[in-house]
């Protein structure tokens, strides 16, 4: 399972023209979201990939030295890469 996990996170790291979309409050997922291909020798009903991103930035003045600082994390969701479960 470890090296499965592993892959999935190298295939999503170097791959630019994967299929993603961000987190949102107001968009839950639905079964439909799930796009990859059904795996039957697995027990999980469903399997997601994810993954997170993470940016900051320092606004710094040449009087008073760092007076910003700014943060933003986002996650996301990798709808093709694994898939449900179809019995």
């Amino acid at each position: 399972m470890y090296k499965l996990i592993l892959t999935l996170v190298f295939a999503v790291c170097f791959s630019s023209d994967v299929s993603y979309f961000s987190w949102n409050q107001e968009q839950k997922l639905q079964w439909e979201d799930f796009k990859g291909e059904a795996n039957h020798n697995i027990d999980a009903v469903a399997v997601t990939a994810s993954g997170i991103t993470f940016s900051y930035g320092i606004q710094k003045s040449s009087t008073k030295g760092i007076v910003g600082f700014k943060t933003e994390a986002f996650a996301h969701f990798y709808p093709s890469i694994l898939g449900i479960r179809k019995n």
